[in-house]
């Protein structure tokens, strides 16, 4: 699905904005960063507070998979904020499509 480092950095440009909006006081974004995975998981990672938050990209049976992870206990609000930022994710790349049937009546 990702070609390129580009690929992730788009859906986080798209992303970012809203997100910075939604910062409680007191959490700043420290740093941000995009990974392709040849050698290791491809992988979007937001620093909040000095603590990194990585929305991980794993291909399965199943098809693509978001996983939130981090090497530390994050505090409760900043778990709510990772899990908006999967959803947008999941929402963006994989929109639904709701077509409109007309339906006739049966004789």
């Amino acid at each position: 699905m990702f070609k390129n480092k580009k690929d992730l950095q788009k859906i986080w440009a798209a992303i970012e904005p809203n997100f910075l909006l939604r910062l409680p006081k007191g959490i700043i974004m420290t740093d941000q960063e995009c990974s392709i995975g040849w050698d290791r998981e491809t992988y979007i990672a937001v620093q909040l507070n000095n603590k990194w938050i990585f929305f991980i990209f794993t291909y399965n049976d199943d098809g693509l998979e978001i996983t939130i992870y981090s090497h530390e206990q994050l505090p409760v609000h900043m778990m709510e904020l990772a899990v908006i930022v999967k959803n947008t994710m999941v929402h963006m790349l994989f929109p639904k499509e709701v077509k409109k049937a007309k339906a006739s009546k049966a004789e």
